[in-house]
């Protein structure tokens, strides 16, 4: 993340599991993840190389929930699919 000087967030990234930063082109989704901040999510969007970082544009994302050591996902249809 990354803030201006009056500490708005200006930039978003992801750690992943490969512990590589993603960063994240900012939509209409950024209150949403600013809410997700520290935990496990799963996201889908097209992966671009920008100025030799990697740029994730983010077409959706699930959170991840601690269940008994594994993750599962909770989603707006209510499935238990792994995350």
């Amino acid at each position: 993340m990354d803030w201006d000087e009056d500490g708005h967030v200006i930039a978003l990234a992801l750690l992943g599991t490969d512990e590589k930063e993603y960063q994240i082109e900012v939509n209409d989704k950024k209150a949403e993840l600013l809410a997700l901040l520290q935990k496990e999510v799963e996201v889908t969007g097209l992966l671009r190389e920008r100025a030799g970082n990697s740029v994730i544009v983010l077409n959706n994302y699930r959170m991840c929930e601690r269940n008994r050591k594994t993750y599962y996902p909770i989603d707006r249809k209510g499935g238990d699919k792994r995350c």
